[in-house]
């Protein structure tokens, strides 16, 4: 009588047995992605919806960010959740890659399922004060959780095509103003929010190079909103927001600080890795697929 060959089992280490998981669960999102796809004029549809539901919501749908004498100006954190959830078919994940005792960098993954492409950003946040002193606890999460917000929405615009996003940025820029006869009503509630940030009455007249309040512009109050959405996100502080000196009137009577409508631009430099079908990160198995997936 033959005694039975004994039955090889193949035993998987955590991290091998998540990856593979992992791998199953993206194949699934892959192939649920390519079954229906999306509807481009409905995405479209819904992300107008969310963006300018109203003025409020509309108005955190871009930032803008004072930088020698210009403004830099682009679309904000929460517009890149409006399109992510419109979009459809997008997986993305956050984390924090480093901290050290001055940095931290966070790291974002986006990955269109759809077409299988995908971005890998990175953010680095200082950890310390302008005294060099290093932050407590509580504020390093602050600052981990904005870097990852903005990683994320740095990936996300580097997946999901800008020509899909520009229309429903600028319709929201347009709500964000609100009618004529509001408009005293926004400039003040805009200042009085700003001044409870902690930026000061003078330094925000003195950005736009204005002796006072009646001076502000539509375009400036788009820019005080955009202002005050970066603040709120982390990617500037309230010191940064109005820095005494830094915009001056120009000589022909313009103020160097005014805004002036451009192209989105994203205000992070941090490393980007773009991946398109095949994929060109490796995983465990020597198969080809998108990075941190």
């Amino acid at each position: 009588m033959s005694t039975p060959e004994p039955e090889l089992v193949e035993i998987l280490d955590g991290n091998m047995a998540l990856q593979a998981v992992d791998r199953a669960q993206i194949d699934i999102q892959i192939s649920t992605a390519r079954a229906y796809p999306r509807d481009i004029d409905k995405c479209k549809k819904d992300a107008m919806a969310l963006a300018t539901m109203d003025e409020a919501t509309a108005e955190t749908m871009f930032y803008v960010l004072p930088r020698g004498g210009k403004t830099i100006e682009g679309p904000s954190t929460r517009l890149a959740e409006v399109i992510a959830n419109s979009w459809e078919h997008i997986r993305l994940e956050t984390r924090v890659e480093s901290i050290d005792d001055r940095f931290l960098v966070a790291v974002a993954t986006a990955m269109d399922l759809q077409k299988n492409v995908a971005v890998r950003t990175s953010v680095r946040r200082r950890i310390t004060d302008k005294h060099g002193k290093r932050y407590n606890d509580d504020m390093i999460v602050v600052t981990a959780n904005a870097a990852s917000s903005i990683a994320a929405r740095n990936a996300l615009f580097k997946v999901i095509p800008f020509a899909f996003v520009k229309p429903i940025y600028d319709r929201a820029r347009q709500v964000a103003i609100g009618e004529a006869k509001s408009f005293n009503k926004n400039r003040d509630t805009i200042i009085e929010r700003l001044v409870k940030s902690g930026c000061q009455l003078d330094n925000i007249l003195g950005y736009f190079g204005y002796n006072g309040v009646d001076s502000i512009t539509m375009n400036d109050l788009l820019t005080l909103k955009g202002i005050s959405t970066a603040i709120h996100e982390g990617t500037i502080t309230v010191e940064e927001a109005f820095i005494a000196g830094d915009n001056k009137p120009a000589a022909n009577g313009e103020t160097l600080g005014k805004h002036r409508p451009t192209a989105p631009r994203e205000p992070e430099v941090g490393q980007a890795e773009v991946v398109t079908e095949p994929a060109q990160a490796e995983n465990g198995t020597g198969q080809k697929r998108g990075p941190g997936f």
